[in-house]
């Protein structure tokens, strides 16, 4: 679960880091179209933003249920899923008198970062997890992944070239410089997922294949 908790980050929250600041980038390659205008883009662009913060926190909620489900503890899950719900109706109904489409995308992602958290302290009861070593392994994959995509930022707003274009180029700076600070900061899960892969695509042999 650690060496999956920290891939995760190792993905997502670069990826969280890029739809926040590249969000209006990202919608209107995807959808600025006919009837779909300038306002539409930027109304969209921040319900995505705000969603987007949210996707590390639902993986792992996802990965960590299953230590709950394995161990045949179904009423702590089904209180944990109430408590999600209740949290993110409460916060559904305060952030959206004050932020309208956003508060209901905000809601969502500060219900799914409570819920981690609470699945954090109660799955001490089935397994010991060295979350100080993983969450201070987040802290140097959040500052990697906030200097990369600012450098990619800056890029392009140093250019003006076709919004195709000038998001690939973002895109190759900001992995580019990612891959360079993993490196630096000595952030090697980036081999677990290269192994991972390689095991995934590796094609079984034929004694493999008839057992």
């Amino acid at each position: 679960m650690t060496k999956v908790i920290r891939i995760f980050a190792l993905l997502m929250i670069p990826i969280t880091f890029a739809c926040v600041l590249f969000r209006e980038e990202v919608v209107s390659v995807a959808f600025e179209r006919g009837s779909f205008d300038k306002a539409s883009v930027v109304m969209t662009a921040g319900a995505f933003a705000c969603y987007s913060i949210g996707i590390f926190f639902l993986a792992c909620n996802a990965l960590m249920s299953n230590v709950f489900f394995g161990a045949g503890d179904t009423k702590t899950a089904m209180y944990i899923n109430i408590a999600n719900m209740v949290i993110n109706v409460v916060l559904n109904l305060v952030l959206v008198y004050f932020l309208g489409i956003n508060g209901l995308a905000i809601a969502t992602s500060l219900s799914t970062c409570a819920v981690f958290f609470i699945r954090v302290k109660l799955i001490r009861k089935y397994v010991k997890m060295p979350w100080s070593s993983i969450f201070g392994k987040l802290l140097k994959v959040i500052l990697a992944s906030a200097i990369a995509c600012g450098l990619a930022k800056l890029g392009i707003c140093a250019v003006s070239l076709n919004r195709y274009i000038e998001l690939l180029m973002a895109a190759v700076i900001g992995i580019a410089v990612y891959l360079i600070e993993c490196h630096f900061f000595k952030i090697d899960e980036w081999k677990d997922l290269v192994e991972l892969l390689k095991k995934k695509l590796k094609k079984p042999d034929k004694g493999e294949e008839k057992e």
